[in-house]
């Protein structure tokens, strides 16, 4: 057996976390496996050296789309012929990367090859047509979508049996981590975790941490993504118990140095899914998700405690500002169990060799 994976990026963000967790369940069935990702960049480094690395020339785009990069993304589509006899040499090709969905979708006209393509955001309007074209394409053999919520949204335009559910999961290293009570302190340390962008919501932060001076507020991820002026900004309206830490290439490691008691998800967009908010609650951290999307469906199975607004997220902080450390350890305790019965690694594993060897069959 041998598959192909593709990537648009060369560095590590949720997609790229799953694609590690399929690249290692693939060799672990001795398959043969190769990947594509552009030159460069850290994703290399968190590959097994098992795995053939083929660089992906000609896609150089940032996370937010621009006119620049749609008039990249139409000349790609038509040098990625170059790849033709690639992706022809396998036996099936897995399309990790929406930007490469078009490119991938063109070529597999040519071919006899099976393809199927991962969905790891909320996709609308054109995007959702455009997918909506691709699920017809005889080639394709699966439209893989993260969650309950994505596949909502997606099964009335794909095509008929062409839709498949991969429910994140956590990372084998998170499965591992037994429960720690981390509310043994009088201070309460709470954290946001991920890039730093207007859709993340770390802009709610400064008036929350105004008002509970004796808690300790921080923002660990980077702020390559964000708008213009938009760090900046959040910089010079934080309070001095809000800390940024910078991008954390060790989540687990970082929150037990920090001694993060609380993680606070305040997205502003409807998430696909919600990676951090189950490795937090795997890392015994209480979590507190707003109420969008995938994260809502999170909430309804760990029991995180939601918020529908910047005024409701802080009425829930001081609800837990009010309450006692054992309650706080056993809400945690809750989230945790609950998490790790939901997202358990081996059903993911299990889900994902199964549709291979359907595509294999």
């Amino acid at each position: 057996m041998k598959i192909l994976f593709i990537d648009q990026y060369n560095t590590i963000g949720g997609g790229q976390t799953v694609l590690i967790q399929l690249i290692n369940i693939s060799l672990e069935k001795n398959w043969e496996v190769s990947l594509m990702i552009p030159p460069g960049g850290e994703l290399k480094s968190q590959i097994s050296s098992k795995v053939k690395i083929i660089p992906l020339h000609g896609l150089n785009l940032k996370q937010k789309k621009g006119l620049r990069d749609y008039l990249q993304l139409i000349l790609f589509t038509f040098l990625f012929f170059q790849y033709y006899k690639v992706l022809k040499n396998n036996n099936l090709v897995y399309v990790n990367g929406p930007r490469c969905f078009i490119p991938v979708a063109f070529v597999s006209i040519f071919l006899r090859t099976r393809i199927i393509y991962h969905i790891h955001l909320l996709h609308k309007g054109v995007e959702k047509k455009i997918i909506s074209y691709i699920s017809k394409l005889k080639n394709t053999f699966r439209i893989v979508v993260n969650s309950e919520f994505i596949y909502q949204v997606q099964e009335p335009t794909v095509s008929r049996g062409k839709l498949y559910l991969l429910e994140n999961t956590l990372p084998e290293k998170y499965n591992k981590l037994s429960f720690i009570n981390r509310f043994n302190s009088e201070k309460l340390n709470f954290t946001i975790i991920g890039r730093v962008s207007e859709e993340k919501g770390q802009h709610l932060l400064p008036s929350i941490a105004r008002q509970f001076p004796d808690y300790k507020f921080y923002i660990i991820g980077d702020k390559d993504f964000a708008s213009a002026g938009y760090f900046e900004k959040l910089k010079e309206e934080a309070p001095s118990n809000m800390i940024f830490c910078g991008k954390s290439g060790n989540i687990i490691e970082t929150i037990n140095t920090l001694r993060i008691h609380i993680s606070l998800i305040p997205s502003m967009v409807e998430e696909s899914f919600g990676l951090v908010a189950v490795e937090s609650m795997a890392c015994s951290c209480l979590t507190i998700v707003s109420e969008k999307g995938g994260l809502s469906e999170i909430a309804q199975r760990t029991n995180a405690i939601t918020f529908t607004s910047s005024h409701d997220l802080m009425h829930q902080i001081r609800k837990i500002a009010n309450e006692s450390k054992e309650k706080l350890a056993e809400l945690a305790l809750q989230q945790f169990t609950l998490t790790k019965n939901h997202y358990n690694f081996e059903k993911f594993r299990s889900c994902f060799i199964k549709l291979v060897d359907q595509a294999n069959g």
